[in-house]
């Protein structure tokens, strides 16, 4: 890892420290902040984004493609 690439980091970092302390009162959020940029820095490193959005949006068309065909909505 480059110098600029681990300020970078390091500065990102650091601001979702600042938002987590603007969003205490929302401990499951934060913690959910935190574990998805570090799963970032690694899911990043295999995956072009190009190729992961694609997949999310396939996986969120699925399923709402799914959503009426289900009989016990209720």
């Amino acid at each position: 890892m480059s110098t600029s690439q681990f300020r970078t980091t390091l500065s990102r970092f650091l601001s979702y420290f600042v938002i987590a302390g603007m969003l205490a009162r929302f401990g499951w959020l934060t913690m959910v902040i935190f574990v998805g940029a570090v799963a970032a820095l690694f899911v990043f490193q295999w995956l072009c984004i190009r190729t992961l959005i694609a997949v999310v949006y396939g996986l969120i068309l699925l399923s709402l493609v799914g959503l009426p065909l289900q009989s016990n909505l209720d």
